[in-house]
């Protein structure tokens, strides 16, 4: 039995109204009010829920356009059927712009159709309804996405610890300056600032004492400097304050401004409040004899090392004073300046894991993500820990092991934009929520992708789901066409789910029975070579027994 239909005729003309009540009736489901004037219309339409309204446009033109004004003002959903006269006829276009779902002639000939064309006009306004609903879903995931991605990107950019912009940003930030200040002629100034005494301060107070430290140091300097200034922890205990537009005597000047800000603060309130203080080497473009943005840091780092080597701690030392003062201490800097270069280049090269950085950062999403279901709880990290196992069982460089286990840990994080009603549904989907699952890879890809350095981790993200037969999704890609890091994520990705992260649809599997799967589906979802290192892998830590497979016939795949 369709649903009840209650009608609202509007028009003046009682021929009309007979005829139609006549034909509307017949159906004993159907419910008819009329009104005589766009008046009583609208105060009927605002009391009450009318199924959809019948207009005669032979009305009177103000009648007509009140009735859509007021529509339209308050926003009242109606599916609008106009009742058009022989003159009107050539006008259809005109009211099926301004909201109509049809138009129907006012002939006895065409009212047989009428139940029909209402029957119509309902199925377009019910869809139309729900073009809107999608646009409005479309608009909040899109806003969802750029939320996320303007997070990922201040992970990326800036230091966990002090909130200030990590070495990685500052990096890209100095050459771009650097060459701005060449070509323009214009100068640019680089302050290195370093806690006095701070591994003292680690060892009598504690890390976290000392992590508060550095946390209101970064405010301090933040709070201090020039709002062109950019300030950035270059790595420790030790601070990078790139200025643009200004030469070593302005530098000396605003570098000797936060030495005392520093010196005369109180850092940690109460019974922990102590005062720090800090040497500062300072090197300038084009005062200083320099050829590349490195050698900005370079001359400064010789400047820092200055006021620390002879005992002018709580100092500013420009490397133009440096210089000045070269010839005496030759020995020193030959023994010492060098050597120390050299050991925090070394300390900087190890840390270029601001990718560890932002996995440390990114876990918090997915942790989030995760914590949502306890089937799921830790999944990424394992599939991240396992991929990358597998990734150098494979002989891969150590820096593609990285990018490996960094997108093992991201692979999911499409599912962020997938509804918890999908999400954490237990049991079989509906084809609709399956497709819904199904975008998970794309989403990911459209939210790594934007950052600059997870160019690699965004494609593992985007194919981790394509099978080695070709035959998987998003894009269909086959064998040696899916990245190697996909193919490797892939395989892990099903071996943790069906360990453990896979409880919520079905029973988890036993080793053996994982191993048997394993086999079974190489060549067709999996790449073998990936299952055979994972076995490999298995076998080495304990959890599989080598005689549980038949390692020449996976080989022979």
């Amino acid at each position: 039995m369709k649903d009840p239909l209650h009608i609202l005729l509007v028009s003046n003309s009682s021929v009309l109204s007979r005829s139609l009540t006549a034909i509307l009736l017949k159906n004993k489901n159907t419910k008819l009010d009329i009104a005589a004037d766009s008046g009583s219309a609208i105060d009927k339409i605002q009391h009450i829920p009318f199924t959809i309204l019948l207009c005669d446009t032979d009305l009177p033109e103000k009648e007509c356009a009140d009735l859509w004004r007021v529509l339209k003002k308050k926003k009242i959903e109606l599916p609008v059927l106009a009742l058009l006269g022989p003159e009107k006829q050539k006008l259809e276009k005109d009211f099926l712009a301004k909201g109509a779902q049809g138009c129907i002639l006012k002939k006895p000939s065409e009212f047989e159709k009428l139940p029909k064309e209402i029957e119509l006009a309902l199925e377009r306004f019910n869809l139309s309804l729900r073009e809107k609903e999608l646009e409005t879903q479309i608009a909040k995931q899109k806003t969802a996405l750029r939320n996320i991605n303007q997070k990922l990107e201040d992970y990326a950019f800036h230091d966990d610890l002090t909130g200030v912009y990590n070495h990685r940003y500052f990096q890209e930030k100095l050459r771009e300056e650097f060459s701005r200040a060449k070509r323009y002629g214009q100068p640019l100034s680089l302050l290195m600032v370093d806690i006095d005494a701070f591994r003292t301060i680690n060892e009598t107070k504690g890390h976290l004492i000392g992590d508060s430290i550095l946390k209101e140091l970064g405010r301090v300097l933040s709070d201090r400097s020039r709002d062109a200034d950019l300030v950035a922890r270059y790595g420790g205990e030790e601070f990078a304050l790139l200025l643009p537009h200004i030469g070593t005597e302005g530098a000396l000047v605003l570098a000797e401004r936060l030495r005392k800000s520093v010196e005369s603060h109180v850092f940690l309130k109460g019974k922990d409040s102590l005062k720090i203080t800090v040497s500062i080497g300072l090197s300038s473009f084009p005062d200083d004899a320099l050829q590349k943005h490195d050698d900005l840091i370079k001359l400064a780092e010789k400047a820092l090392i200055h006021c620390k080597g002879s005992k002018k701690s709580n100092a500013v030392c420009t490397y133009n004073s440096l210089m000045k003062n070269i010839e005496a201490q030759t020995k020193y800097l030959k023994f010492s300046e060098e050597k120390v270069i050299e050991f925090r280049q070394r300390l900087l090269d190890i840390s270029e894991t601001a990718k560890r950085m932002h996995i440390e950062s990114t876990k918090t999403l997915i942790y989030a993500l995760e914590a949502k279901d306890k089937y799921t709880l830790g999944h990424a990290s394992r599939v991240a820990q396992y991929s990358a196992m597998v990734a150098a069982e494979m002989g891969l460089a150590d820096e593609d092991v990285a990018t490996i286990e960094h997108a093992g840990l991201l692979h999911d994080v499409g599912k962020v934009c997938i509804s918890d009603e999908v999400l954490l549904k237990p049991g079989a989907f509906t084809a609709e929520e399956y497709e819904q699952m199904r975008e998970h890879p794309v989403l990911g890809y459209q939210m790594v992708k934007p950052i600059k350095f997870l160019k690699e981790e965004a494609l593992i993200i985007l194919h981790h789901h394509e099978w080695f037969d070709g035959t998987g999704y998003p894009h269909g890609l086959k064998g040696k066409e899916i990245p190697v890091g996909a193919r490797i994520v892939a395989v892990l990705d099903a071996y943790d789910t069906m360990r453990a992260a896979g409880a919520r649809y079905k029973k988890t599997m036993s080793m053996q029975q994982i191993v048997q799967e394993l086999v079974r589906q190489s060549s067709t979802q999996f790449d073998p070579e990936v299952v055979t290192a994972l076995l490999r892998v298995l076998v080495r830590r304990g959890e599989v027994k080598e005689d549980s497979y038949d390692a020449k016939k996976l080989r022979s795949q």
